[in-house]
């Protein structure tokens, strides 16, 4: 299934409708072209005028949400480095810092090969980084106040969230050439299995289990 519609049944339709046209049964490349062309014509929708764009962002606007994104400050202990007193490390020193509002005061831990600061990432990308458990973390962390520690696959972390962007639906405005592209494909999905249920109704096309 390609977009909700059933390629192969719908390949079945479209030689139906080709079988009156002998020169595209003998040419296979030509059959095949001649069968592009028509899920082609089949998707063809108008281009909807401002008002009807509005109201189908208004009804899809789920499908352009953008997810929250992430300011982040971390410490970090390796067990590599460390051992075991990593995470009683790391615990003397978010006591040591209590909740300091400098956060470039705070103490050292030990270089991360991705650095101590990812600008703007998402949950997902700073998961891939640090950790499930951090990843998992960035949601409910208060803004500009240490946390942890928190465990890694690398050792132990404090973390500080210090500026977030909430999960959005942009403005319309910004995104509307993603919008127009998404409205042509859904409706024009939608007219091509309009054509081949008329076709299965017109040759009455049994599609074959692949």
């Amino acid at each position: 299934f390609v977009g909700g519609v059933d390629e192969h049944g719908a390949q079945q339709d479209f030689i139906e409708e080709l079988k009156g046209q002998e020169f595209a049964q003998r040419d296979p490349i030509m059959r095949s072209h001649l069968i592009q062309t028509m899920k082609l014509v089949a998707r063809q929708v108008d281009v909807p005028d401002g008002d009807e764009l509005v109201s189908f962002y208004s009804l899809e606007r789920d499908r352009f949400m953008r997810p929250a994104q992430y300011e982040v400050r971390h410490l970090y202990f390796s067990t590599e480095k460390r051992g075991a007193a990593a995470h009683k490390d790391a615990e003397e020193a978010f006591n040591s810092l209590g909740q300091e509002p400098d956060a470039h005061a705070a103490p050292t831990g030990d270089r991360f090969n991705a650095g101590s600061y990812f600008s703007m990432r998402l949950a997902d990308r700073i998961r891939g980084a640090l950790g499930e458990e951090i990843g998992a973390a960035l949601e409910s962390a208060p803004l500009n106040e240490w946390i942890g520690p928190l465990e890694s696959p690398y050792g132990w972390h404090l973390v500080r969230v210090e500026d977030t962007v909430p999960a959005h639906a942009p403005q319309l405005a910004v995104i509307s050439s993603e919008v127009l592209h998404t409205y042509l494909r859904m409706r024009g999905d939608e007219r091509l299995a309009r054509t081949l249920r008329s076709l299965r109704l017109r040759y009455g096309v049994e599609v074959e289990e692949l």
